[in-house]
């Protein structure tokens, strides 16, 4: 141990532990040890970067996030967990696109992240992707945050979707030094989704709170109408349609068009191409678990003519249903050939 001490760094996470007094006595010694460290809980990210030990993956956030890396043959992949941070990433989803906003220093790479709670994301790092996924050769330094998102091809070139809310740091820096200047109009539509059965909703409430879906488990189809465009004095070219957090999942259709899969941590998609003008119609599905149901009918259940046995009492009822605020979000689309 001596030896392995003397070439190499030790951080001890925590304090000792009081275990018998020869492996005690041994800790004593391995922490007395020049290039041996003691962190508190949760020091041990700064320790590091006091002996400026630089890792490969370093995440800067007010929330808790998990990074994961992994290299498989030429490709890294960094995965990215966030707990309870508030609200981008499409690990649910499978979709693929090109990293366009980051900042290169020395050899590290930093990344402006913006991710729901329990959401996921993955970033792939590798020199064999440019034939996979379309690519351009620079990439954005700094981006406005009035940029609802953006999506690239060869053909189109960079396409910005910025909302129409005004908006105080609008530079558009490019890599190669470019500056592009926005300034947009101030507008914003709301859409509260109804459920399109007998029962009819002027808020978006739990199925606990509806006549006669106390017990109700399955599947729920809500639709709403929303007119387009919000106002002839504006000018938008499309709109991003935002759900609350989904427990179990949804489906989305606007104008009988499925839409791409939504993150359920994170619902968001782009219904642009969809929308008509005059009157458009969303319909969105949603799946529950099935133990409000199980909950109603569970004396009625026998295994083998035996009753399940619990050893607690029994889980109180879900809050199923499409419960907060559903927003139609207008966007202005600006393009740049890159």
């Amino acid at each position: 141990m001596e030896r392995f001490i003397l070439f190499t760094r030790i951080i001890v996470r925590s304090a000792l532990p009081r275990l018998r007094a020869a492996v005690y006595a041994a800790l004593r010694t391995l922490n007395g040890s020049q290039n041996v460290y003691a962190t508190g809980s949760g020091q041990t990210a700064s320790k590091l970067q006091q002996l400026n030990l630089t890792p490969r993956v370093a995440v800067h956030t007010n929330g808790t996030w998990y990074p994961v890396l992994r290299t498989d043959n030429s490709t890294d992949y960094l995965f990215i967990l966030s707990r309870d941070s508030d609200s981008r990433g499409h690990l649910t989803t499978g979709k693929r696109r090109p990293l366009l906003h980051y900042q290169r220093r020395g050899n590290t790479t930093e990344i402006p992240l913006h991710v729901a709670a329990n959401q996921t994301v993955a970033f792939a790092f590798s020199n064999e992707l440019w034939s996979e996924i379309e690519t351009p050769y620079l990439h954005a330094l700094r981006v406005p945050s009035n940029v609802l998102d953006y999506n690239y091809s060869t053909s189109c070139g960079l396409l910005l979707h910025t909302s129409t809310d005004h908006c105080n740091d609008c530079n558009f820096q490019l890599s190669n030094g470019t500056s592009y200047y926005l300034s947009l109009d101030s507008t914003s539509l709301t859409s509260n989704l109804q459920r399109n059965t007998t029962h009819h909703l002027d808020t978006l409430v739990f199925w606990l709170d509806i006549p006669g879906l106390k017990n109700a488990s399955g599947l729920g189809y809500y639709s709403s109408f929303f007119s387009w465009p919000p106002s002839s004095a504006y000018n938008v070219d499309g709109a991003y349609l935002t759900f609350p957090n989904i427990a179990q999942g949804i489906k989305v259709t606007v104008n009988g068009h499925d839409v791409e899969p939504l993150d359920f941590t994170n619902p968001r998609v782009d219904i642009g191409p969809y929308i008509t003008s005059d009157s458009n119609e969303v319909t969105a599905m949603i799946s529950t678990l099935m133990w409000n149901h199980i909950r109603s009918i569970y004396d009625e259940i026998e295994i083998s003519e035996i009753a399940p046995l619990l050893s607690d009492l029994l889980p109180d009822r879900m809050g199923n249903g499409l419960i907060g605020e559903v927003k139609i979000i207008p966007y202005v689309t600006t393009q740049y050939m890159i």
